[in-house]
């Protein structure tokens, strides 16, 4: 099934993408995390060349995260949330678990 959206010139976008990965044993995985942030902003691109505005919040906070990982060990999740709603307006956190859209890519 192909998706086919139209995006609105007034609306900024959300681009929730996958970041966090831990082995088997709970640690984290920074590789993977690096390879996670790549794909993000390469898929970001593409969503900004399609005419998408996006807030994209990996790739502005990945390169934080490897700047400071000591500012990230203590309640890093609870920043970074402020921070989106910060930028994306008041009432942001209240609507964006019901506003996922999800795109297949091939």
């Amino acid at each position: 099934m192909t998706v086919s959206i139209t995006p609105r010139l007034e609306d900024v976008y959300y681009f929730a993408h996958p970041y966090t990965v831990r082995d088997a044993d709970g640690n984290f995985v920074p590789e993977a995390e690096e390879a996670n942030f790549q794909l993000c902003c390469q898929r970001s691109a593409r969503l900004i060349e399609a005419g998408f505005n996006i807030y994209a919040p990996i790739c502005h906070t990945h390169p934080i995260h490897r700047a400071s990982p000591s500012f990230l060990a203590v309640h890093e999740h609870q920043r970074w949330y402020e921070l989106d709603n910060a930028l994306m307006g008041a009432g942001y956190e209240e609507a964006w678990d019901s506003c996922v859209i999800y795109l297949k890519t091939d």
